[in-house]
């Protein structure tokens, strides 16, 4: 397949799946549809890492629903970060001792350490990270015993996100397809140049002041003040920064990837674009370093 088609498809698909969330989802449907999509990459994660560990998939899987459910029913996002923090902490502290008491006293599993070690890297690193989709979605929402836990301001800043972190996509690979020259990192992705990330960095940059320009233009952003306050310069050099997380993020996945040497995560995607976790593994970072700095800085 063109390999200029595949990424205008997977850009495609990961860009209508957000449009329509963000347009056509009920507020409350958030939940259980992103906790479906991180059970799905956890799954093809735990698939990869079975190739040189022994995971305990179903343990691990069930960890991050419970901990999806709990992020989205509670509403954290209406309380302090200090209370976050420390009722999160118990909460996964609770579930590594069960885990470890699980592995321990079961014979069948050979490499503790090694079943352990991957099991929790398969949580942290998909259902721990993709929740705080749920997070930013609850943004401006009222308090969290109301039923109203997502807004349409935290879906809008998520959208913006993910929207400019997936065009950062799109601009390397035509970047580094016309001008690419100078390999990045050719041990971990071959493809990846310098060039290609310029090209990330500058898509990003625009589509970064586009999406400040339709919150101030539609009134998506009332709630928040960030978009109320943000300058277009900021916001540019805001979305160049987003591209540099999202590589990182790419490169990550790819560094798994060839750990266990394959090409992509899963082939459940169509047309060849692999799987779930291929499709995410550039924006999984980036609602977790963005939600913090939103509710520290910009409230």
């Amino acid at each position: 397949m063109n390999p200029i088609l595949k990424r205008t498809l997977s850009g495609l698909t990961v860009g209508l799946l957000v449009v329509g969330l963000f347009l056509y989802c009920p507020l409350h449907a958030l939940l259980p549809i992103v906790a479906v999509l991180a059970a799905l990459a956890q799954f093809e994660f735990y698939q990869m890492a079975k190739m040189k560990y022994e995971p305990v998939a179903w343990f691990g899987i069930l960890m991050g629903l419970a901990w999806m459910t709990a992020v989205g029913v509670m509403g954290f996002g209406a309380r302090r970060l200090i209370e976050l923090g420390c009722g999160s902490a118990l909460a996964v502290t609770a579930a590594a001792f069960l885990l470890c008491a699980f592995v321990t006293f079961n014979s069948r599993y050979k490499n503790p350490l090694g079943t352990i070690a991957s099991t929790l890297a398969g949580f942290f690193y998909v259902p721990f990270l993709m929740s705080f989709f749920l997070l930013l979605a609850q943004i401006g929402a009222p308090a969290y015993s109301s039923s109203e836990w997502v807004s349409r301001t935290g879906l809008y800043t998520l959208f913006a996100l993910i929207a400019i972190t997936k065009f950062s996509d799109t601009g390397g690979f035509a970047f580094g397809m016309a001008f690419g020259k100078h390999k990045m990192c050719p041990s971990i992705s071959p493809k990846k140049s310098w060039e290609g990330l310029a090209g990330s960095m500058l898509f990003s940059a625009i589509v970064a002041a586009l999406m400040l320009y339709v919150a101030r233009r539609f009134n998506w952003g009332a709630d928040l003040r960030v978009w109320k306050e943000l300058s277009y310069p900021v916001a540019m050099v805001g979305g160049a920064l987003l591209a540099l997380v999202g590589t990182a993020g790419d490169l990550i996945e790819s560094r798994f990837k060839r750990e266990f040497d394959i090409k992509d995560s899963a082939t459940f995607m169509p047309a060849g674009m692999g799987g779930f976790l291929d499709m995410f593994d550039s924006v999984l970072f980036i609602p977790a370093l963005a939600y913090p700095i939103i509710v520290v800085f910009t409230r």
